[in-house]
């Protein structure tokens, strides 16, 4: 017999120990914005939008691994400290969430009459 309890739990933490290195992408995309020039014909707005974005994965990303370490008592920290990183992790997440909420909500606007009819064909297809 299966216990998906232990299944689950294992499958949770290899998934969290995949994201310790998750900061190294965000590095990489806060350097590469501020290296390449904005395309003109991208709004201003949205590529401020996706500075947020990056700079908000800068606060998830170390937030959440310092968190998981700590709960794992691989490091120590009062359960204050631990909450407060928890915390900060969500908030962090959060903006991400809805800032890439509101991208896509604009390039849906954008493409509506494409993804209408894709989304249309799509659903005949299965």
């Amino acid at each position: 017999m299966i216990k998906f309890a232990k299944l689950g739990a294992s499958l949770g933490e290899t998934r969290v120990i995949l994201r310790l290195v998750g900061a190294f992408a965000s590095i990489d995309e806060v350097i590469r914005l501020h290296t390449t020039r904005r395309d003109e014909r991208e709004p201003l707005w949205l590529y401020y939008l996706r500075f947020i974005q990056a700079y908000s994965m800068l606060g998830y990303y170390p937030c959440e691994n310092i968190y998981w370490l700590a709960t794992r008592n691989i490091i120590k920290l009062s359960e204050n400290t631990q909450n407060i990183l928890s915390v900060w992790s969500c908030r962090s997440w959060l903006l991400y969430i809805i800032l890439d909420l509101i991208a896509d909500i604009r390039n849906w606007n954008s493409n509506f009459f494409f993804s209408f009819h894709f989304h249309f064909l799509f659903l005949f297809w299965i």
